[in-house]
């Protein structure tokens, strides 16, 4: 993502490092801040019932009409 942010500055500013550096830290640090707001936000990965059963499988066995 950092070459990246880099190559997008290289190609929007004029020929100018500052210019360059100025665009893309700006760029770098929304996509650093996307991936800790998905980070909070997501839901958890696995959930585990209290007794130690996997509520993903037992939903999905549930919705399949399966006891």
């Amino acid at each position: 993502m950092i070459v990246g942010a880099f190559i997008v500055g290289a190609i929007f500013t004029p020929p100018d490092v500052v210019s360059q550096v100025l665009l893309a830290l700006p760029l770098w640090l929304l996509y650093e801040i996307g991936i800790v707001c998905a980070r909070i936000v997501g839901r958890p990965r696995c959930v585990r019932s209290p007794e130690g059963g996997d509520l993903d499988k037992d939903l999905k066995r549930t919705e399949a009409g399966q006891e």
